[in-house]
């Protein structure tokens, strides 16, 4: 996909990939906890880290975020979002592949967590994940190339 790139997130990131976060993910979290305490305590575990941020540029434009702790054992992809208008283009499997290809050059496994109820799972499985556990929210998927 041309003019597809990831750049290194700065700090003046940190309002976009919260808000990012918070639209992309809003329908998932409502339907997952009722509460606002439970929706505010997954907005705070999932907020801008700026040492494992990459903010996904398509033409120019800041489009979302891909977020992977990366150690020697394994990468762990902790959030990928991408504003609604630009979802359906291939984005996000083309970034989710660019991580699969680091990867498998490091010679490691990539992990996941999701909420069952968000449609990216198909995607995941398609690129070779599968579910290794589940609890009463979440599914977490792993690949091991």
């Amino acid at each position: 996909m041309e003019k597809l790139m990831l750049r290194t997130a700065k700090e003046n990131d940190e309002s976009f990939v919260n808000e990012l976060t918070r639209r992309v993910m809003r329908e998932y979290v409502e339907k997952t906890w009722q509460s606002e305490k439970e929706q505010e305590r997954y907005y705070a575990l999932n907020e801008f880290c700026r040492s494992t941020t990459q903010i996904i540029q398509f033409k120019g434009i800041d489009v979302g975020r891909i977020s992977v702790t990366r150690t020697k054992e394994r990468f762990v992809i902790d959030g990928i979002h991408i504003l609604a208008e630009f979802q359906g283009k291939g984005i996000g499997g083309r970034v989710m592949q660019m991580v699969l290809d680091e990867a498998n050059e490091a010679r490691v496994s990539v992990e996941l967590k999701l909420l069952k109820n968000n449609p990216s799972k198909k995607l995941y499985e398609r690129l070779g994940f599968h579910v290794s556990r589940e609890d009463r929210e979440r599914l977490y998927m792993r690949w091991t190339g």
